[in-house]
């Protein structure tokens, strides 16, 4: 075993690591399982719920990079290319777009970028522009069983089930 790990550790420490951005802590469904949910009824995290990550820390995650990489001994001329993921609360609520599209075009102008995002896919639609295989081309989103049963858990503040809206947006994504 110490010795598969250490061939793994090798291996990965000359590896470009991969971002994780976190635009928002907002999220618009009111999931009952959710870990982030105390946020709501702790006023200490109030400011964060209202905040969306602004380009001038895009800018210092970008400028660090490089010596985030030389840390993890990569060399200057990898060729592996840049991973970069979104995460959240809900990465892509529509009010994000901005810093979004701003982060995957800073990625881009870097080289070779892959994108993923871990999302409920509730306003995909408004990512349109940003999906597809040279952008956002991996999405992770939940759906929890079948309509009534999703429904039940993925709802929206008023109560409302979101099943229909995400397996469209799932369908447009895919077409994508």
């Amino acid at each position: 075993f110490k010795r598969i790990a250490k061939v793994i550790q090798e291996r990965n420490s000359h590896i470009r690591p991969s971002y994780i951005f976190m635009p928002t802590y907002n999220c618009n469904l009111r999931c009952p399982y959710c870990y982030q949910d105390h946020m709501r009824s702790d006023p200490k995290f109030e400011h964060l719920l209202s905040t969306i990550m602004q380009p001038e820390l895009v800018d210092r995650v970008f400028e660090a990079m490089p010596r985030i990489e030389a840390q993890h001994e990569v060399p200057e001329e990898a060729e592996t290319p840049l991973s970069v993921g979104f995460y959240g609360g809900e990465p892509l609520l529509e009010q994000n777009h901005s810093i979004v599209e701003y982060i995957v075009d800073k990625a881009l102008a870097q080289g070779e970028t892959s994108f993923s995002a871990v999302t409920n896919g509730t306003e995909l639609s408004a990512y349109q522009d940003l999906l597809g295989p040279d952008k956002i081309s991996t999405l992770q989103i939940t759906l929890d069983g079948p309509p009534p049963e999703h429904d039940k858990r993925r709802v929206y503040a008023d109560g409302s089930g979101s099943f229909e809206r995400i397996a469209q947006n799932i369908t447009m994504a895919l077409d994508l």
